[in-house]
């Protein structure tokens, strides 16, 4: 091989590592570009069903709240109720209003740690 043909083999080689690299970096930037918008449009996304879920958050302990405070206030009702019923000889047991707060007072228990978990993501 003569001094020529040399050179241009070192001339094209070096050429080819270049153009590889530069096809190597353009792929990278691509494949950059592709993560890019897909993180951005999931997180978006999850944006808005946190803030979403939030406000339902919100609301659901605001009914939490107003849910436990009737359930307070229909404890002492009971204790009223049973006591009247008595001493009109009425048996307890035959209150429906009565066996429904009884059950209300007991689930209400159930929404104290519901509030707890809301706090949390609010």
């Amino acid at each position: 091989m003569n001094i020529r043909e040399q050179i241009e083999k070192e001339i094209t080689d070096k050429v080819m590592t270049k153009l590889a690299s530069e096809k190597v970096e353009l792929g990278l930037k691509q494949d950059a570009e592709k993560l890019n918008s897909v993180y951005f449009s999931t997180t978006d996304t999850v944006n808005s069903i946190l803030k979403s879920l939030s406000n339902d958050a919100r609301r659901a302990d605001s009914a939490i709240d107003k849910a436990l405070k009737t359930a307070n206030e229909m404890k002492s009702m009971v204790a009223k109720l049973e006591k009247a019923a008595k001493d009109l000889g009425i048996n307890v047991d035959n209150m429906a209003e009565l066996k429904d707060m009884k059950t209300a007072i007991k689930d209400s228990t159930d929404y104290v740690s519901y509030k707890k978990t809301l706090q949390s993501i609010i």
